[in-house]
């Protein structure tokens, strides 16, 4: 609608639903976060990476199916409220969690990708012919850009850190990296040109072009001059032949690569998460300290046998992040310190066991 109507009009303008005040929603990141993220992840964004990082890798399709709007408007006002730090969303499910992390980026007031930086990432280099050095451009280039300011780059770092986890159960969700930056490359961009913003968010250009007439062979008793004078006459038939314009990267590139390329690109963002980490206790919405898939998994088998194991059993809830979270700090500590947190058969007095 707005492409058709920038043929007619010198001027498209988008109407901006008039909102409430809000406390989380719609908040610049800076205040939530703090200039550097030393405030933690916003409580919407860490309640639903913890419930869809525990929950949610193996459910299909997730990320591309919408709640009713009036179930998300629920939870966000359980948000808005103040009445609740965080919200249970094993209540509300996985699709509600996905719906409510996707609201939160979109409606950020400077968005993920601001339009200034539009023709950076479509210099991006092509990720099939030089996939490591797409990756290290979007890491040497593109993220230094968009983290201004400097928190942008660690909400970044926990978002694709999820998507990364999704990606590796595709077999099972069917939610691939090119699913995936499908699905979340319309909530990073935003302007006053929405054309512009739709063919950065464009996903047809990796199918072949559909034919037109200068491309289809012409009969061998056609009349050449009767055969152009067709073509020219039809104005409203697009000619995709120019398939360099077509495949030049947009926002649904960047997502790819950075799912792809997670470790690459988000190296020195991960190094500032755990120097932060370290820095200060953890809290509600810490950013987590930073360890291997082979790592977490190890130790969240340990403290499941633990909990299984212990007095506490009848009584003993699924594992969370937090716990994790929680367990990876106290492994850095005793690493530091030269001593050795409590062990399986060794609850702590202070392990707390998360209800569902």
């Amino acid at each position: 609608v707005y492409q058709y109507n920038a043929t007619k009009e010198p001027r498209v303008v988008v109407p901006t639903p008039a909102r409430p005040a809000s406390r989380l929603f719609g908040v610049p990141l800076e205040q939530l976060m703090g200039m550097r993220g030393e405030l933690g992840l916003p409580a919407p964004v860490a309640d639903a990476l913890d419930y869809l990082y525990t929950h949610a890798l193996e459910v299909p399709d997730l990320f591309r199916r919408a709640p009713p709007p009036a179930t998300l408007q629920q939870v966000r006002s359980r948000y808005e409220a103040g009445r609740h730090a965080s919200v249970a969303y094993a209540t509300w499910g996985e699709h509600v969690a996905a719906a409510v992390l996707k609201s939160f980026c979109r409606e950020l007031p400077q968005p993920v990708v601001p339009p200034q930086y539009y023709e950076l990432v479509r210099q991006i280099p092509d990720p099939q012919a030089q996939p490591t050095q797409a990756g290290i451009y979007v890491r040497d280039v593109v993220l230094p850009a968009l983290a201004d300011p400097p928190c942008v780059s660690l909400l970044l770092a926990a978002l694709f850190g999820l998507l990364r986890a999704v990606a590796d159960h595709a077999a099972a969700n069917n939610m691939t990296p090119a699913r995936l930056a499908a699905a979340w490359a319309p909530n990073f961009v935003r302007s006053s040109q929405p054309d512009v913003d739709i063919s950065m968010c464009a996903v047809a250009r990796f199918e072949p072009p559909p034919p037109t007439r200068r491309q289809r062979s012409r009969p061998s008793d056609s009349n050449d001059d009767a055969f152009v004078g067709e073509d020219e006459e039809d104005d409203d038939v697009l000619d995709f032949a120019d398939r360099d314009a077509l495949n030049r990267p947009n926002i649904v590139t960047l997502a790819r690569l950075m799912i792809d390329h997670y470790q690459l690109i988000f190296k020195p963002t991960l190094e500032a998460v755990e120097a932060l980490t370290k820095q200060q206790p953890a809290g509600p919405g810490a950013l987590p300290a930073v360890a291997s898939d082979e790592d977490v998994e190890a130790l969240v088998a340990e403290m499941d046998a633990a909990r299984l194991s212990g007095p506490q059993a009848a009584a003993s809830k699924p594992i969370t992040a937090e716990d994790i979270s929680r367990r990876l700090q106290e492994e850095q500590d005793a690493a530091t310190h030269g001593d050795r947190p409590a062990r399986s058969g060794e609850l702590s007095d202070d392990e707390i066991i998360v209800a569902a």
